[in-house]
């Protein structure tokens, strides 16, 4: 999956590559690259520039897989940006093996990945 936007002109950004929700959710062998979670708003967010986890059972797990070149971006007046790469919204578990992230970047206030809820 490469190469995406989930973007809005005013309000929240989220999930570039993948917005996951409730239940079990499994990304397997895979790519995630060069995608972004961007938002030109005053006061917005971006987040989860390769997975938005709003999960609130179960759990994400990402295995054997890459994510590289994601963005989470909020240009505007005041804008926040957090989860470059992952942004996991309810603080379920997130299990995640084998995982490189090349290239991972954001502009705001939070790094590669981010939990918060719970």
């Amino acid at each position: 999956m490469s190469d995406n936007t989930s973007g809005t002109n005013d309000g929240a950004a989220c999930g570039g590559g993948l917005f996951v929700a409730d239940g079990t959710n499994t990304v397997t062998d895979s790519t995630i690259a060069g995608n972004a979670a961007s938002s030109p708003a005053a006061s917005s967010q971006a987040t989860g520039g390769a997975l938005f986890a709003d999960v609130t059972t179960d759990h994400v797990t990402i295995t054997g897989s890459t994510l590289s070149g994601n963005q989470a971006e909020a240009t505007g007046d005041q804008g926040s940006a957090a989860g470059s790469a992952i942004f996991n919204r309810q603080g379920v578990p997130l299990d995640l093996a084998n995982r490189p992230w090349p290239g991972t970047s954001w502009r705001g206030t939070a790094g590669r990945s981010r939990t918060s809820g719970r």
